[in-house]
């Protein structure tokens, strides 16, 4: 093995980015420790240094030499890492882990990098192996949990959560987790509890999280107004939109006629849905403040003289207020503000259609959200999910799907069942005038349903039985969000085999589309 005096002292010159000093004693050292200990000291020392290459090449020699020292494997494994070699990476924590099962961090290493290759089966093996070596340490317990929620093995994750919060009282992370399985379980008592620990710890770089996630739960129980101002910590998350022009904040002291700017600080969904509360807003001059996507709908809300978006220049304005802040900022205890539909189309439709005569219902469908979305591997579906419904006669399908996923119809053998309308939506304006043109919206979670709920359209959104948002509540097939809404939740994780099957059970059975 090494000399450890001479791995601290390299290590403590790495520490203090002393290159030469390090460089130095990787000198001294040639002829008085075996070569291989001696290309993992200057791996490492390459590696700090951001010479991934000769990194690389030193420690492939070190490993090549002594295949079975875990220290040499698991710093291989580290190096491959960073080269974007996971699945090499992932043979070298395996060795790791084989050869000094003690090494905890080669474990964790070792499934989060199975895990990334997408082999959830083989991830969850290893940290079940992981365990019987480390039973209760954090970062297994923690991980292992998150993959088994996502899952959909809830039973299993709140097994792991426990454990890992026997052994880590005060972990606020692993709280908040917790809390959102709780949630997802329904147990919303438990989950606000959950929440409120993971507050109570201290831990600051949690605070926001909690908070945020504690909103999100007292939203969906529809308490909406200590939900919509515990909301307002999103706007401290690290990860928050900030406001997009130097303005100072509204408050209700500014006087009646000045110019407010709303700026969306969320998605383009959440951004056709806040758009409602602007009119109630009243005495001021509104603008709005949205992705470009969005700028020509945007400026046909009530109470909205003109939009803009990122590619516009600064305006003279006031002040400004994030959009999905105005029911805080209106002190709204009800979000009861239906008045009809309150975003407008355009009179030209984007995508001219034949004579209706003969054609039966025209419906359009959307089968994936963005990929960013937090949640998007439960919300999104596939193409080939929506089979059973092409088999239904006198049903004109168009899609609305937009972005990478529209791949899934080009290649799909309903090519020709369903017209691709990808080529026509160049914004949510475009969309809007398609929308108009249709009988029924089928849709996931996203922007395209809001849409049509704001237009007044009859629309049917698949809802996950994970990490289902806020907005749709925990039960029932209406919303108070949209009067031509119709829910369809998932009776259990993944399975949207059942929503399918019951919308067209719905379609044949000529239920009324609202």
């Amino acid at each position: 093995m090494m000399d450890i005096d001479l791995k601290l002292r390299v290590s403590d010159a790495i520490g203090r980015r002393d290159f030469v000093l390090a460089e130095s004693l990787c000198r001294q050292a040639e002829g008085h420790i075996g070569e291989p200990d001696l290309l993992l000291i200057r791996g490492v020392v390459y590696c700090a240094q951001g010479d991934l290459d000769k990194a690389r090449a030193a420690l492939a020699r070190a490993h090549q030499a002594l295949p079975e020292r875990a220290d040499i494997a698991y710093n291989y494994g580290v190096i491959l890492q960073q080269c974007g070699r996971m699945a090499d990476a992932v043979e070298a924590w395996s060795k790791a882990t084989a050869c000094a099962p003690q090494n905890a961090a080669a474990w964790v290493n070792l499934a989060l990098a199975t895990q990334q290759l997408g082999e959830t089966e083989a991830a969850a093996a290893v940290y079940r192996k992981a365990l019987t070596h480390h039973p209760t340490h954090r970062d297994l317990l923690y991980n292992y949990a998150n993959l088994l929620f996502r899952s959909g093995e809830l039973e299993a994750s709140e097994s792991h959560y426990r454990r890992l919060l026997e052994s880590h009282r005060n972990d606020a992370a692993a709280a908040i987790n917790y809390a959102k399985l709780l949630k997802s379980a329904g147990r919303f008592a438990e989950s606000e509890a959950c929440y409120r620990q993971a507050i109570a710890s201290g831990d600051r770089a949690n605070l926001a999280q909690a908070h945020f996630n504690l909103a999100n739960l007292l939203l969906l129980q529809g308490r909406w107004k200590e939900g919509f101002a515990a909301y307002e910590w999103r706007l401290t998350l690290a990860d928050g939109t900030r406001a997009p022009w130097r303005l100072p904040n509204w408050t209700p002291a500014l006087k009646p006629g000045s110019r407010v700017l709303l700026w969306n600080d969320q998605g383009q969904g959440d951004a056709i849905m806040f758009l409602r509360f602007a009119s109630l807003l009243g005495g001021y001059r509104l603008f709005a403040f949205v992705q470009d996507s969005l700028k020509a709908l945007a400026a046909t809300a009530p109470g909205i003289e003109a939009a803009f978006g990122p590619a516009d220049a600064p305006q003279a304005m006031d002040a400004s207020l994030p959009l999905c802040s105005l029911p805080h900022a209106l002190g709204l205890d009800s979000i009861d503000v239906w008045n009809g539909p309150y975003l407008s189309a355009p009179q030209h439709c984007a995508a001219p259609f034949a004579d209706r005569a003969g054609m039966g219902r025209r419906i359009g469908l959307v089968w994936a959200g963005n990929p960013k979305h937090a949640n998007d591997a439960h919300r999104s579906m596939r193409l080939m999910d929506f089979a059973p419904l092409f088999a239904l006669p006198d049903i004109e399908w168009v899609s609305l799907q937009v972005g990478e996923r529209v791949c899934e119809l080009l290649t799909s053998p309903y090519r020709e069942r369903v017209r691709d309308l990808s080529p026509c939506l160049a914004d949510f304006s475009a969309t809007a005038s398609v929308i108009k043109q249709l009988d029924l919206v089928i849709s996931i979670d996203s922007a395209p349903a809001h849409l049509a709920g704001a237009l007044g359209t009859p629309v049917w959104t698949l809802l996950p039985a994970i990490d289902t948002d806020w907005r749709w509540q925990s039960a029932g097939e209406t919303t108070p969000w949209y009067p031509t809404m119709r829910l369809f939740r998932q009776p259990r994780p993944l399975d949207w085999g059942s929503v399918v099957a019951a919308m067209a059970d719905a379609l044949r059975a000529g239920r009324a589309l609202r």
